[in-house]
């Protein structure tokens, strides 16, 4: 009984740092996209950084038919 809890402690122990998360501050996130977005300037095309592409279905196009 001892081994098993002390083997369940360890356990226990070692799974501590994985539950533990990075703090994440979304202001700071807009903050770095938006200074990221103006030093980039016109290299990103015809888009502006707060547009999300659609995207675009080409037509099917038909195989020719024979003609007899």
């Amino acid at each position: 009984m001892k081994s098993f809890l002390s083997g369940m402690a360890i356990v226990m122990l070692m799974a501590a740092p994985v539950a533990a998360e990075t703090r994440y501050d979304r202001n700071l996130e807009k903050a770095v996209v938006d200074i990221v977005a103006r030093k980039m300037g016109n290299i990103r095309g015809g888009f502006s950084y707060k547009q999300i592409p659609q995207l675009v279905m080409l037509p099917v196009s038909r195989p020719p038919t024979m003609t007899a």
